[in-house]
């Protein structure tokens, strides 16, 4: 990306690569998904995006998959899904300092990772019946959801406590 320099507002901190965490940057729930995924087809949506800010870059990543599961697997997803997130928060380097487990197969990890502090948050399992209908040869359709939401600050004194 090439920033006009004319339009550079001073004390502002811009989208880069290097300001995206490890976590963000590589993160997928594509292997939970596959474990759980009975093959009828799948969709897949991914949105992100970053935005300046005074000390600080904001990042977002919006992902939704849809996919066919066997009605007993569904009760189990939400818990696999938030073991690989722990998995994959750690390996990246982060630490988790929060998790809310509120029912119905939504939580949310809170986590600092070098001068990044985020959250990820996984959305309960909605029905999909855009493809056959709510039981396809005894399988649902589901759209999972994940969204990941980072502030990245110049230094991590500069976070807020």
């Amino acid at each position: 990306m090439i920033l006009n320099p004319h339009l550079l507002e001073p004390g502002f901190l811009y989208p880069s690569q290097g300001s995206r965490s490890p976590f963000m940057q590589t993160y997928t729930p594509d292997e939970t998904i596959a474990d759980f995924d009975e093959k009828e087809g799948s969709w897949h949506s991914a949105g992100s995006g970053g935005s300046a800010g005074q000390g600080f870059v904001t990042y977002l990543n919006h992902i939704r998959v849809g996919f066919a599961i066997k009605p007993e697997r569904k009760a189990a997803f939400p818990k696999a899904l938030s073991e690989d997130l722990t998995k994959q928060l750690l390996r990246s380097g982060a630490t988790i300092t929060s998790s809310e487990n509120p029912g119905e197969g939504r939580f949310v990890f809170r986590y600092v990772c070098g001068h990044t502090q985020g959250s990820v948050a996984v959305e309960p399992l909605k029905h999909d019946s855009g493809y056959h209908g709510p039981n396809y040869k005894g399988k649902e359709w589901v759209m999972a959801q994940v969204n990941i939401d980072e502030k990245w600050f110049k230094s991590a004194a500069d976070q807020p406590r």
